[in-house]
């Protein structure tokens, strides 16, 4: 009788918990959701004859965003109103005409007017600089215009594939992916690549690491100053 009553009682116990589980709780009740408005997000459609956007950035004052399109430039969303408007491009887009004025592809020219990739800003100066495939590291001021050409080679070894940038703020050092040690962007079949380290001002440059990255593409600095 003491071992069946006793396993009465667990059975009742039991069962009580298990209702107790089925009853919502008042912090559960008190969860509110609400469903996500997609209709609230906004589509920047680009320039008719440009294919992109390879990367994206904001400056210093929160304006952009910038990206980087097909014929060598790189964009400024001004707004509903003002639309996408030129802020950065290589010397050749003006001087050559089959730049801003295409009779062929954009991969046919993109050697000649530049295809620039990654972009980021130095927040202290307002420059912005430019990873271009062909052109190498490039920078232009925040009041737009042409874009300096600061490196195309370092310690002898010239760039193919100038792809991704980064920027330490707190060090202003540099950082920049060569997604290719033989090949440039058109032509690229192989995946080794190069990591470098440059500052602001291109005092310097130099290898991280060296054929021993698969295509490194994308190129970030998290808040620890750790490139990833």
């Amino acid at each position: 009788m003491g071992r069946r009553g006793s396993a009465s009682g667990w059975l009742v116990l039991l069962a009580a918990l298990l209702a107790a589980s089925l009853v919502p709780s008042c912090a559960a009740a008190e969860v509110k959701t609400s469903p996500t408005e997609w209709s609230m997000s906004l589509s920047l459609p680009l320039p008719s004859g440009v294919t992109g956007a390879e990367s994206l950035a904001f400056d210093a004052r929160g304006q952009g965003p910038y990206t980087s399109v097909s014929d060598g430039r790189v964009l400024k969303w001004g707004g509903g109103v003002i639309g996408w408007t030129t802020f950065a491009h290589h010397a050749n887009y003006r001087k050559f005409p089959m730049c801003t004025m295409p009779v062929a592809p954009s991969q046919d020219t993109e050697g000649l007017c530049g295809r620039p990739l990654g972009l980021a800003f130095h927040r202290k100066s307002g420059d912005l600089y430019i990873a271009d495939a062909y052109k190498g590291l490039m920078r232009v001021g925040p009041d737009d215009g042409e874009a300096e050409v600061l490196a195309t080679s370092a310690d002898g070894i010239p760039f193919n594939f100038v792809n991704s940038i980064d920027i330490d703020q707190d060090t202003d050092d540099v950082y920049f992916t060569d997604s290719s040690v033989t090949y440039p962007r058109r032509f690229n079949t192989e995946r080794k690549g190069q990591l470098w380290l440059g500052s602001v001002e291109l005092d310097y440059i130099g290898l991280v690491a060296w054929r021993r990255i698969f295509f490194p593409f994308a190129l970030q600095i998290n808040d620890g100053a750790r490139v990833e």
